[in-house]
């Protein structure tokens, strides 16, 4: 299991040099060290409220419950929280100090969202049973649930692939009142030259501006890898203008075009959902996207930042 050795940098580096320390912590405990299980995708949530409150969720095999760990003290020691059945979950904190969980039924056919109501008392992620998304053929896939405060409740938003539909399948499930009603929207209003879009969909929110972006799949290219467009949408009032806040018609922005987007492995490390963003806490016009790129033959890393609220972009960084 690739989790067994989880690296926690703290750097950060835009065209200057940093030092800094960075630590390796064992989050497995020692007692479910035995295992082998192929596992190429935690995520990591920080309460923002108390950063040393720290949960990781990942899967490995999804006939029997997968763990969720979860640290104390800022990720220097590491506990099993519960289990879960899920074929894939991601987990997000809010700034209100609720964590909440999107993940996949075993089965991969149903999106559920679950929210843990007590973490003092240890108290279990519980399903949120509107948030149930049972689409048919294809299901949803990788979804990444994100969560912020809005006015006076919860906004919780899960970015999902919807492969039920014939094209266009990045969407996004979304709840402005802490989960008792849900709606889709679909973000994708171009059709997609191979049939859909990318896995990963991702949204961050400051305030009530929502940015979402997505991976437009154009043409498979060799080795199974995807050849699109990187596409950021948005939407200034938390969902409700149907993320059409952005580009002509509403249609978003091309961050960057003709890439090649790698979808094999590196060593257990599944490739193909590599694509996050991330909104300035101080200045919501400012975000960073970063992706995975195939450029001579080899995945690099690359970020690219918009200062104008997603209207133009930049590359500022390449591994």
């Amino acid at each position: 299991m690739i989790m067994r050795r989880l690296f926690l940098p703290i750097l950060c580096s835009w065209g200057f040099a940093v030092s800094a320390q960075v630590t390796v912590v064992d989050v497995i405990p020692s007692a479910q060290s035995g295992e082998s299980e192929q596992n190429s995708e935690p995520n990591i949530a920080v309460n923002p409220l108390n950063p040393n409150q720290i949960f990781i969720t990942a899967f490995g095999e999804t006939s029997r419950s997968n763990p969720i760990f979860f640290t104390e003290t800022g990720g220097s020691s590491w506990s099993r929280y519960q289990r879960i059945a899920t074929s894939d979950s991601t987990v997000s904190w809010s700034d209100s100090g609720k964590p909440y969980l999107a993940k996949l039924s075993i089965s991969g056919n149903t999106l559920i969202v679950q929210k843990a109501s007590n973490i003092a008392a240890r108290r279990p992620f519980l399903p949120m049973y509107p948030s149930f998304y049972s689409p048919g053929f294809g299901g949803p896939d990788q979804p990444w649930v994100f969560a912020n405060l809005g006015a006076d409740d919860d906004h919780i938003f899960v970015g999902f692939n919807d492969l039920s539909r014939p094209s266009r399948t990045a969407s996004i499930r979304f709840s402005l009142n802490h989960g008792r009603t849900w709606r889709n929207v679909v973000i994708e209003r171009v059709t997609p030259g191979d049939f859909s879009d990318g896995a990963p969909v991702r949204v961050a929110a400051r305030g009530s501006v929502v940015y979402a972006v997505f991976q437009r799949f154009d043409a498979a290219v060799n080795n199974g890898d995807e050849r699109g467009d990187v596409v950021v949408v948005k939407d200034t009032n938390s969902g409700r203008n149907n993320f059409r806040d952005l580009g002509g018609d509403g249609v978003g922005v091309v961050v960057a075009t003709a890439q090649v987007f790698p979808q094999g492995s590196i060593g257990q490390e599944r490739l193909g959902s590599d694509l996050s963003i991330a909104i300035d806490p101080t200045n919501a016009n400012r975000v960073f996207i970063a992706y995975d790129a195939v450029v001579s033959g080899l995945p690099v890393i690359k970020v690219a930042l918009s200062t104008n609220g997603g209207a133009s972009w930049s590359t500022v960084y390449q591994s």
